[in-house]
């Protein structure tokens, strides 16, 4: 791994604050804090080159309820620390790499993995994270005044649902991210409008998305869930029998295989691969296989028998099933479409 000790020059301050060469950890610790203090309704800000790429965006409302995305993947680990604000009811929601951060005051390590969602209303104080190189991390966060969210809770929640939320709402609380939670998050980050409209739209999805939210959380408590905790260590032998069935993906080892080559039990592997990276080791197989065929189809190969055997299929009938499944149209008809 490189360290975090080279030194960049920012060409385009996240706030115009910066015009000395800064550290690229203290530089991403600032952009991440001051972005919070700009009064725009939409901002964006851009990874340097030098450091990474992608960035982050935000949309605010009058209210100082905030909506933050976060899509990033850095050339070194980055080391960030930040502070919390128990005024604020904090929901995020990882939709790619896992993150694991320490609570410095509090002494305790919290962790969330691909495909999870927390919400806390109590966490405070210092908090690092450390962004590993090459990852591709994309997350969704919000912040909701505390004020705020009680008038929401108590102006349309009745004496039983606001007692149930009450109780969701922890210092930690862990979930599952929903198709639906899913569907409201990318309409808010789709809006189509600016300043007044822009407020009024956000609002109404907010209230969609706390009333979807609970009554789905709320469902899942009495639920078993796949919840697994993930150290770092198991998360980089999960990347490495990622890597492993991409190399191997026409001859996979077995689950049992697999987990002796990246040191985890086969039920950590099994239950972590779906957890950290939101499927299981089979269906991630047949993915890379499905996409490699229609790779192949479009790229000039007509044969599909051939295609079939390539990419580890030895009946025909099963990969005419599953490449319909995939994609909507059986290969046969594919290749027709694509047939000049």
């Amino acid at each position: 791994m490189q360290s975090v000790n080279k030194e960049i020059k920012s060409d385009q301050s996240p706030v115009n604050l910066y015009s000395e060469l800064l550290p690229a950890s203290r530089y991403i610790c600032e952009a991440f804090s001051k972005v919070t203090q700009v009064a725009a309704r939409k901002y964006e800000f851009s990874i340097p080159d030098k450091i990474g790429c992608g960035g982050f965006r935000q949309i605010s409302t009058r209210k100082n309820m905030i909506i933050s995305e976060f899509r990033m993947c850095f050339k070194y680990n980055m080391d960030v620390l930040g502070t919390t604000n128990p005024a604020n009811i904090d929901l995020c929601f990882c939709l790619e790499e896992g993150m694991t951060w320490e609570s410095k005051e509090e002494r305790k390590q919290l962790q969330i993995n691909k495909g999870e969602t927390f919400i806390s209303n109590n966490r405070h104080g210092l908090e690092h994270t450390c962004y590993h190189q090459d990852c591709q991390f994309n997350f969704i966060g919000i912040k909701i005044p505390i004020f705020r969210f009680r008038e929401i809770v108590r102006e349309y929640a009745d004496a039983s649902d606001e007692v149930a939320i009450e109780k969701s709402v922890g210092h930690f609380a862990k979930h599952r991210i929903t198709p639906s939670v899913r569907v409201i998050l990318q309409q808010i980050l789709s809006c189509p409008y600016q300043n007044t409209m822009l407020e009024m739209y956000i609002e109404g999805k907010l209230l969609e998305l706390l009333s979807v939210y609970f009554s789905e959380v709320i469902m899942q408590r009495g639920q078993k869930t796949d919840f697994i905790e993930l150290s770092r260590t198991d998360r980089e032998s999960l990347l490495k029998a990622k890597e492993i069935l991409d190399k191997n993906i026409f001859n996979p080892p077995s689950c049992a295989n697999l987990a002796r080559m990246v040191y985890l039990s086969e039920s950590k592997l099994v239950r972590g691969f779906k957890v950290f990276l939101g499927t299981t080791v089979h269906r991630y197989v047949i993915e890379k296989r499905l996409e490699t065929a229609l790779f192949l189809f479009e790229n000039g190969e007509e044969r599909i028998g051939s295609v079939a055997g390539l990419v580890g299929y030895g009946n025909m009938s099963h990969f005419s099933k599953a490449f319909k499944k995939k994609y909507g149209i059986n290969p046969s008809e594919y290749v027709k479409s694509t047939v000049k």
